[in-house]
């Protein structure tokens, strides 16, 4: 059973929106202006408005052990990603079952679990599930949202490399994103309604 880890942040029901296809040279031009919001190639997958939400607030910089507060997106093949909702147990004060919700995807002889910044309801975790399954239909690939919590070399299954947790934002494919807060798929919502300020790399 997955070790449950209970992060004291606010969390909000999942909510999605239909992705549209970014334009090649507004994503490079966004690509520019926004440089350290992705790990990796993103499949075509992001926008310019997805780059920039994980800028909201924090100061853009390249990846590192040391930027466990910076999200960043991440892309993996969609085969290898599931949600997992085993964790955790029946809670008498809530009078429901609780779970640490996991997004566990594997590349590169890595893994990585994207996990929910507090308990969830199960019911919770299941509508994520489902989330999940109709996004990912037929898609190869998803790009996945988070902070970095740690890093230690994995130990099970067929992983042979490094095992990261990150505390989880959002995953997109192109049918569309899902979010751990409301609105966490819009950049229009986090300016309007979270009064997010997006900034841009000065050095990239």
């Amino acid at each position: 059973m997955r070790k449950v880890i209970f992060l004291i942040l606010g969390m909000m029901l999942p909510t999605t929106f239909t992705a549209a296809t970014p334009s090649p040279d507004r994503l490079a031009e966004a690509k520019k202006q926004f440089p350290y919001s992705l790990i990796g190639d993103d499949f075509g997958i992001l926008s310019r408005e997805d780059l920039a939400i994980n800028t909201c607030d924090v100061f853009p910089q390249p990846f590192s052990l040391d930027s466990n507060y910076v999200p960043y997106w991440q892309c993996f093949s969609a085969k290898g990603v599931h949600i997992d909702c085993s964790g955790g147990g029946y809670d008498a004060d809530e009078h429901t079952h609780l779970t640490i919700m996991a997004v566990v995807a594997n590349k590169d002889a890595e893994s990585h679990e994207y996990l929910s910044r507090r308990a969830v309801s199960l019911k919770t975790c299941k509508s994520y599930q489902k989330d999940w399954v109709r996004l990912s239909k037929n898609q190869d690939y998803v790009c996945i949202s988070g902070s970095l919590i740690r890093r230690k070399p994995a130990v099970n299954g067929d992983v042979s490399g490094w095992a990261y947790s990150w505390i989880f934002e959002s995953f997109k494919t192109r049918l569309g994103c899902s979010s751990y807060f409301e609105g966490g798929c819009s950049l229009t919502y986090q300016i309007n309604h979270n009064h997010c300020k997006v900034v841009q790399a000065q050095n990239p």
